[in-house]
């Protein structure tokens, strides 16, 4: 279960909270209504975010290993230079 919780919230019951991620939830810190932040138990963590296991980090590590099995560029300089800002610089002194 994921718990919501503002900051000032979770600041105030930050005790309760470990204690609620070490049971199994997750808590969702919001600022002014918007998700900014999770706080998950570590098994969970190690589970989904680190090498020890295939989720985030093990797809991402994966995909990594795919592209640096080619030998291929993956985008040419001119592809490069298109995604670029066009738009003239601002002004700038150190004055």
């Amino acid at each position: 279960m994921t718990i919501k919780s503002s900051i000032a919230e979770t600041k105030d019951n930050l005790p309760k909270y470990i204690h609620e991620v070490e049971t199994g939830n997750d808590i969702c810190i919001t600022r002014h209504g918007k998700d900014v932040a999770m706080l998950v138990s570590m098994k969970r963590y190690k589970e989904k975010f680190t090498e020890e296991d295939d989720g985030v980090y093990g797809a991402i590590m994966a995909w990594r290993g795919q592209l640096d099995d080619k030998d291929e560029e993956l985008w040419t300089d001119a592809e490069i230079d298109a995604l670029k800002d066009k738009s003239p610089a601002r002004d700038f002194s150190w004055d």
